[in-house]
């Protein structure tokens, strides 16, 4: 953590961002950084990847699929053994999380501290009292991403061993279910998505059953942004067993079509997975340009602006609240040094301004809402 308050110790997640600033340097030593946290000495017998060094049984958000995929394409897209090594272990660490983190088999999941902090109402990281969960959108926003990348990495491999296509048709299902439970399914018909305001919420389920959706807007909701990919043109023809099962899946369930974004441009047809709809994709966009909102001079905030006067709801009796502080942390959680509550975070605004290329190069050419006829997009 190259921070001088804290430096030296490590945190999974933040190893991930900093591998893939090293691969522009020297991409061997991050593939052996990746590689390490999944050896038998770090990585837990049942799955799960270490958080940090004071707590290894702590969650850390699942970004080494997403890492070691950027590493693999800046050192030249050649070194399949090192993609194979990290695919092998993510499918180990993927069944953690569906076994530990998704408490009714919904696909919504619950991952508790997912490393920002003070984002929220109350400390996520602490077990929430009389059998309550915290039903969490960046939590099942990361896992969708998480499937679109062991996706992508199995398709690769293959392309030279053929037995991979099951593997990235089985994530492909996955990610077809985390995408229609994140608009259609919550406890007590309670949507992650809010259709009055137009964006992703964690909802907090109670111990009755009953549940309800906090009122935050935040990077939170942001981050379903991020479960957005394009599939490459070969997959039709090196991965015909894959392309099958596409076209009878979404025939056998027609309502997963909706995660199966399609756009004809200039004579060649592109198809995209996109864990949210169009709509959803234009309303999340309205909030993240709006600068009275999380669009900053320096960056997307981690904490909407128009919380400056604060937000509050009352859980189990007692009134808990948060305001926007984009500067030093006013709140004592964490050391007094962990702030989401406001400031900008440059890993976060790089995973959510690629998925806006990607889908704007995909789906979103020609975009509804971002761009005039004849204007590229972002």
């Amino acid at each position: 953590m190259p921070d001088e308050w804290e430096y030296p110790w490590f945190a999974t997640w933040d190893l991930g961002f900093h591998c893939v600033a090293l691969a522009h340097v020297d991409p061997a030593w991050a593939k052996w950084q990746l590689l390490l946290m999944t050896r038998e000495w770090s990585m837990h017998p049942n799955g799960q990847l270490p958080a940090y060094e004071w707590n290894f049984s702590d969650v850390n958000p699942p970004v080494h699929p997403w890492a070691a995929w950027q590493i693999y394409a800046l050192d030249g897209g050649a070194d399949r053994e090192f993609l194979q090594r990290i695919v092998l272990k993510m499918l180990l660490n993927f069944p953690w999380w569906v076994n530990r983190k998704d408490a009714n088999g919904s696909h919504v999941f619950e991952g508790g501290f997912l490393g920002l902090d003070n984002v929220g109402l109350f400390d996520r990281s602490e077990p929430l009292p009389d059998g309550q969960r915290l039903e969490q959108a960046d939590a099942t926003a990361w896992m969708g991403m998480f499937a679109l990348k062991v996706l992508r990495m199995s398709a690769e491999l293959a392309r030279e061993d053929s037995s991979w296509d099951e593997v990235a048709t089985k994530f492909l299902t996955h990610f077809l279910a985390i995408s229609e439970a994140m608009e259609d399914f919550g406890t007590g018909d309670t949507s992650l998505w809010g259709t009055e305001d137009g964006f992703f919420h964690d909802v907090l389920v109670k111990a009755d059953g009953s549940a309800e959706r906090l009122p935050v807007r935040s990077m939170v909701g942001l981050l379903p942004m991020m479960g957005v990919a394009m599939l490459p043109d070969w997959i039709a023809s090196d991965l015909p067993e894959f392309t099958d099962f596409v076209q009878g899946w979404i025939t056998r369930r027609p309502e997963l079509a909706n995660s199966l974004l399609h756009i004809d441009h200039q004579g060649q047809s592109l198809r995209t997975l996109s864990m949210i709809s169009h709509d959803q994709w234009d309303a999340l966009l309205a909030a993240l340009l709006d600068e009275q909102e999380f669009l900053s001079p320096h960056g997307i905030r981690s904490l909407s602006a128009i919380h400056r006067e604060g937000v509050s709801a009352e859980i189990e009796g007692k009134v808990l609240g948060l305001k926007y502080q984009p500067a030093e942390s006013r709140s004592y959680l964490f050391g007094g040094n962990s702030n989401w509550r406001g400031p900008i975070w440059m890993p976060v605004n790089a995973l959510v301004t690629d998925a806006m290329r990607i889908y704007g190069r995909g789906a979103g050419w020609p975009s509804r809402s971002l761009s005039r006829p004849g204007q590229t997009t972002c």
